[in-house]
């Protein structure tokens, strides 16, 4: 055929290929922010001696419940990289966090989120430090691990938190996926002596924070 160039079919395949995959992505993206997610927060383990300027954690809105039987577990995703990964793979237990739907969540939601920072004297990526300006018995305890030399800091701000040990993990583009077996679980609400109701806990939704909504009635007649 006359002025065929097979580079040039091969380009034209390529770019088409890539145009729909960047519009598929973008259509994923929106569609995925209209979905709302539990905001949770993950904390890992630490050698008992660790200072709480080396605590691990991150925010995460993928939790879910795997199974109950034969054994609770539970499960969530981590982008990779992450060093509140490399914590969970050295000591492979972890707790998530049920946290109140209020504001001081909300701070320390977006405090967990930061991820990793760029050293400004020498430019290397360092972690982040999210327990750094919390005061211990105030803001959050730890939770000592048995027959074990780790501990794993608690946040106070929290109605439930569930203590895992880590079961499996997958790696999946560039996400890791988690299964953890449930331990324990610490009811952070009843050692305030406060009323209990089910409060939805903290919602995410379309870049912002909210609390759960009156139910969906049926309408009568």
């Amino acid at each position: 055929m006359p002025g065929f160039n097979s580079t040039m079919m091969v380009r034209l395949y390529s770019t088409a290929k890539i145009s729909i995959h960047d519009i598929t992505q973008q259509k994923f993206r929106e569609t995925m922010g209209r979905i709302c997610n539990q905001a949770m927060i993950l904390t890992t383990a630490v050698p008992i001696h660790c200072n709480s300027d080396r605590f691990r954690g991150v925010t995460l809105s993928s939790v879910t419940s795997l199974s109950l039987m034969p054994i609770p577990l539970i499960q969530f995703n981590l982008q990779l990289p992450s060093f509140t990964s490399d914590f969970l793979h050295d000591f492979n237990h972890f707790a998530l966090h049920l946290m109140k739907p209020n504001e001081q969540s909300i701070h320390l939601a977006r405090n967990f989120s930061k991820g990793a920072m760029k050293n400004t004297h020498n430019g290397e990526i360092v972690p982040t430090q999210p327990f750094v300006g919390l005061q211990e018995g105030v803001e959050y305890d730890t939770y000592d691990i048995n027959g074990t030399n780790l501990r794993i800091p608690l946040l106070k701000n929290a109605e439930r938190v569930i203590v895992c040990q880590g079961l499996k993990t997958f790696n999946v583009g560039d996400h890791e996926i988690w299964v953890g077996k449930v331990e324990d679980i610490v009811n952070r609400t009843s050692e305030e002596g406060a009323d209990d109701p089910i409060s939805g806990g903290l919602l995410y939704c379309n870049r912002n924070f909210h609390t759960l909504g009156d139910p969906i009635r049926k309408k009568s007649g």
